[in-house]
């Protein structure tokens, strides 16, 4: 069973650090692995589900919340690879 509450609480964050443009301010590399690595440690350390964390930023920044690769995405959220 996900840690539900973990998950949002960590999408919250993550758009918090959008609306302040934290994350914009990154390099595309830089951004792609601390998100990467945020959701890995929260999937394998906090029961965290990815595809709650990356809702929305997914989007806005191209990762896919089930391969974790910077990739065009479909209105689901996951790239085609994935699909």
């Amino acid at each position: 069973m996900s840690n539900h509450g973990g998950s949002y609480l960590l999408n919250q964050v993550l758009k918090m650090m959008d609306n302040y443009h934290m994350l914009e301010k990154l390099d595309s590399g830089h951004r792609q692995k601390l998100i990467k690595d945020i959701v890995k440690m929260a999937y394998h350390e906090y029961d965290c589900n990815a595809g709650e964390i990356l809702e929305g930023i997914g989007k806005r920044y191209q990762i896919c919340y089930m391969c974790l690769s910077q990739k065009d995405l479909g209105d689901d959220e996951i790239c085609a690879d994935c699909m």
